[in-house]
């Protein structure tokens, strides 16, 4: 084999990144064309849910760095308590637009921009995801598009929930190594990408849970005989994450009672 055959068989890890990221980028850009050319502008505001979700964006960047503590107690259906706890939370995708929108921008650049992330980021998981399982790039740059780009996912530009799913890819990518290794990390990871679910949608964080249950099921062969070692870091794992979302959960909780 010369050096550039080898080249190409292992190609640098940069390249076998950066490249498919950039490549799901350019496909956001041409899925939602033409609301890159001027995202501060276009808009759905004709979409009632549309104006939702730019109210929950805006609303979380602003209270977050202010009032965390009174972040539910949002500027909406006064005197209603938890008042952001009648729809998703939104805080990571929020925590991505709220750099804009601290720098000034408007409640429509900021969804404009999230969902163009939430795209490219969903994408991007999925190919990391078949990457590690295949290791055909060709394959992964498929699945990511597919996962990313499809007719859910592109008939609910309104829905910032639906368009952030990289969690999911992740928590399944995080438990494959966590299985295969039973590093202490990796289950760390999965405890974090399942936080992450949970502070973008409470519907990620059920179907993130359900892919946890399936995985371990499927692949309990390979985990029984360490189960000592696997269960115990997983509880672990578990008990953080369920620390993590208490917070989140309890707002909820008030609302429906």
């Amino acid at each position: 084999m010369t050096p550039d055959d080898a080249h190409r068989a292992n190609p640098p890890a940069g390249y076998r990144w950066i490249a498919p990221l950039l490549l799901m980028c350019a496909l956001v850009v041409i899925h939602t064309w033409p609301l890159a050319i001027h995202p501060a502008a276009l808009s759905s505001n004709d979409n009632a849910d549309a104006q939702l979700n730019e109210w929950i964006l805006a609303w979380v960047a602003h209270a977050l760095p202010r009032d965390p503590i009174h972040l539910f107690q949002a500027n909406i259906f006064y005197p209603a308590n938890d008042s952001l706890a009648f729809s998703e939370p939104l805080i990571v995708p929020a925590l991505l637009g709220a750099p804009l929108a601290w720098l000034g921008a408007s409640p429509v650049l900021v969804f404009n921009v999230v969902m163009l992330l939430g795209f490219a980021l969903t994408a991007f998981a999925g190919y990391l995801l078949i990457d590690k399982w295949t290791g055909n790039r060709t394959a992964a740059v498929l699945a990511g598009s597919t996962f990313a780009f499809n007719t859910h996912t592109l008939t609910r530009l309104a829905h910032t929930q639906a368009l952030h799913l990289y969690g999911l890819p992740l928590t399944l990518l995080a438990l494959d190594r966590f299985v295969s290794t039973g590093r202490t990390r990796d289950a760390w990871l999965l405890a974090g990408w399942l936080t992450v679910l949970a502070y973008t949608s409470g519907y990620l964080l059920v179907f993130g849970a359900i892919l946890v249950a399936v995985a371990l099921l499927a692949r309990s062969p390979e985990w029984l005989s360490r189960s000592r070692v696997i269960g115990g870091r997983l509880a672990i794992a578990t008990v953080a994450a369920v620390v993590a979302i208490l917070p989140l959960s309890l707002p909820y909780q008030r609302a429906a009672n």
